[in-house]
């Protein structure tokens, strides 16, 4: 149930980022970097319930110049999940696919001076 929840919650700030022109994990990061400390739940209801407000922490997570690298090409299969070699549970990788994914990160990550 806890977990389902949560899922429903991602969902909808996912979908309120991508009516404001960005993706759940930047979101998430910038506010992180801009030191705002809101739970999911909250987050979700105001995607939901307050659009100007929700609008207005999304300015200010892209202010905070968060980068999101998609690893997916790299790790997943044809239908976007982690290829089965690669995982035991479906969601992390096998220790032997770290590396995998660190030089994917090193090849196509953004360095900012």
């Amino acid at each position: 149930k806890k977990r389902d929840f949560r899922q429903l919650w991602i969902t909808r700030i996912s979908a309120g980022c991508k009516a404001n022109g960005m993706n759940y994990s930047t979101f998430m990061h910038g506010l992180k970097l801009a030191g705002i400390d809101m739970n999911r739940k909250m987050l979700s209801e105001m995607a939901i319930h307050d659009a100007a407000a929700f609008t207005a922490l999304c300015n200010i997570a892209k202010e905070q110049k968060a980068y999101f690298i998609d690893a997916g090409p790299a790790l997943s299969d044809e239908e976007g999940n982690l290829r089965p070699e690669m995982t035991s549970d479906g969601i992390h990788l096998k220790p032997e696919y770290m590396k995998l994914w660190r030089d994917f990160l090193c090849e196509h990550g953004v360095v900012i001076n």
